[in-house]
């Protein structure tokens, strides 16, 4: 017992110091330090830093064009998401919806939308709904596969 809360500790303040780092408060502003202390806190299970290190992670996919970058992010959303973060939900539901780093899906998409909107995130409510509209404009009668995923994700 003793060594899980030390591994909590250890874990939530590896995410404060690297939110320090990233945003350079008290020390010099430092991404490379707030990466590696993220991803120090993430190993331990801390969503909210596997959150930021996805985060990251995507920023250097986009600069670098990398999708082992964009990969890596969508696992580290993936775990958070599952662990229930609403924001790595929403994140991994623009993932599966645009194909980033993941397989397009938007059954999957509805699906992380769900799970975010469920949690209060009106923006993921919102992309639920354009996600709905985007598949009735398919132009196919009846409810498509990922209409009715879209249907049971609102709930």
């Amino acid at each position: 017992m003793l060594n899980n809360v030390l591994g909590l500790f250890a874990a939530w303040a590896a995410y404060h110091l690297a939110l320090a780092y990233e945003n350079g408060r008290g020390c010099r502003k430092s991404l490379a330090k707030a990466k590696r202390w993220y991803g120090f806190a993430a190993r331990e299970g801390f969503a909210s830093a596997q959150v930021n290190l996805g985060a990251i992670l995507a920023q250097m996919g986009r600069r670098m064009n990398s999708l082992r970058m964009f990969q890596r992010a969508a696992n580290l959303f993936r775990g958070a998401a599952r662990a229930g973060n609403r924001n790595a939900a929403y994140n991994l539901g623009f993932y599966y919806r645009d194909g980033i780093g993941v397989r397009r899906s938007a059954r999957w998409a509805a699906h992380w939308f769900g799970v975010a909107a469920r949690g209060g995130d009106r923006d993921a409510k919102r992309a639920l709904r354009c996600l709905g509209r985007q598949e009735r404009l398919g132009g196919q009668r009846g409810l498509s596969r990922p209409q009715r995923a879209v249907k049971r994700a609102r709930g």
